[in-house]
């Protein structure tokens, strides 16, 4: 499975029908992907991506593409607000669902929120939905950064990094993957 978001900032200065045509041309090219080499998404991407594992999925949702949801505040330069702009151009809601929220600050609902970290000033990028496959990532990624060679180490206190950074990442990852894996 694979998960895609945006982030822009706003006020936007320039014509935002250019910016949501380049949504609505990268959404049509890329739901309907079916190698995954190629999907920049699965290769460019900063979210995590969880190794696919054969048992326990079966083929349609191994293939299948998800789709944050598109936060936007804020308003156009040229257009009375965002929102009739956005609602003036065809973005298929089969592909891309959008959030409007009036409030400011723009504030993600509680339920994007894990428990351990609503306390916290997280931006929306680093804000992924509650599932136990989150956690599964996290926990294997804590594991994998506990059992760092001495390469790594050497790599991080080259950079003038801490000897126990490495420790620490580790520790910090566990404790985010306990945080999906108890709700």
């Amino acid at each position: 499975m694979k998960v895609a978001e945006l982030a822009a900032t706003f006020p936007y200065a320039s014509d935002p029908t250019l910016l949501l045509q380049h949504i609505s041309k990268s959404v049509s090219e890329e739901v309907g992907r079916n190698n995954l080499t190629e999907d920049p998404f699965q290769n460019y991407s900063l979210l995590p991506a969880i190794q696919q594992t054969t048992s326990g999925l079966n083929e349609s949702y191994s293939n299948k593409t998800s789709y944050r949801r598109l936060h936007f505040r804020g308003s156009f330069s040229c257009n009375s607000s965002m929102r009739s702009a956005l609602d003036s151009f065809p973005v298929s809601p089969r592909d891309v669902a959008l959030c409007w929220s009036d409030t400011s600050p723009l504030k993600l609902p509680e339920t994007y929120r894990i428990r351990a970290l609503q306390s916290s000033s997280v931006d929306g990028i680093s804000q992924l939905a509650l599932s136990s496959r989150t956690g599964e990532y996290l926990s294997n990624l804590a594991q994998r950064a506990a059992k760092s060679n001495k390469r790594t180490l050497y790599e991080f206190t080259s950079a003038g990094m801490s000897p126990d950074a490495p420790e620490e990442l580790a520790s910090a990852l566990a404790v985010m993957g306990d945080a999906y894996l108890t709700q």
